[in-house]
């Protein structure tokens, strides 16, 4: 069963529609398959790198750019 749940969020824009889907296993097995799949996800098997650069930013103050570099070991 899947259901797409709504929910608002301000943006500075003003508000605005959030979809989520939700899914429901309806046998065991399918529970399982989900399991692994979100595991697939938040524990990849390869490793990989992520290289960020971040900018803060205020009134009458110079930009401050921070680099950083994400290393992830495969599981």
């Amino acid at each position: 069963m899947t259901l797409l749940r709504l929910s608002a969020r301000w943006t500075s824009g003003g508000w605005a529609a959030v979809g989520t889907k939700v899914t429901w296993a309806a046998e065991p097995e399918q529970a399982e398959r989900l399991v692994e799949q979100a595991d697939q996800v938040r524990f990849p098997r390869e490793s990989f790198q992520v290289d960020v650069i971040i900018t803060s930013t205020a009134p009458d103050k110079e930009p401050e750019r921070r680099k950083y570099r994400i290393l992830s070991r495969g599981n």
